[in-house]
């Protein structure tokens, strides 16, 4: 039983690693631990913030609104914020082609 519990730990380490880093163009959402998870913002990263080690810490992203007009234009202006990569959950790499 307890070699279950080992052997799904490990498997979750290797799909954390296959997830990577974001970048410029990736859409993710922003985790907010003072909102239900379906209340979390929809956003796209414009910038990555690598530290001193040279992995990459922090992210600008462009959070938009969701009120339109009739015609289908947004409202108001998009939002920019900066925040932590482990705020943050990837949805959608951007392709690299």
């Amino acid at each position: 039983m307890a070699k279950g519990i080992f052997a799904n730990s490990s498997r979750k380490t290797e799909m954390e690693q296959h997830q990577g880093r974001p970048t410029a163009g990736d859409i993710v959402i922003v985790k907010d631990k003072n909102l239900p998870r379906n209340k979390w913002s929809l956003a796209r990263v414009e910038e990555t913030f690598p530290s001193a080690d040279g992995l990459i810490r922090k992210a600008r992203l462009c959070i938009a609104s969701q009120q339109l007009d009739s015609l289908g234009r947004r409202l108001e202006k998009p939002t920019f914020l900066e925040r932590p990569v482990h705020k943050l959950v990837l949805l959608q790499k951007v392709s690299n082609s």
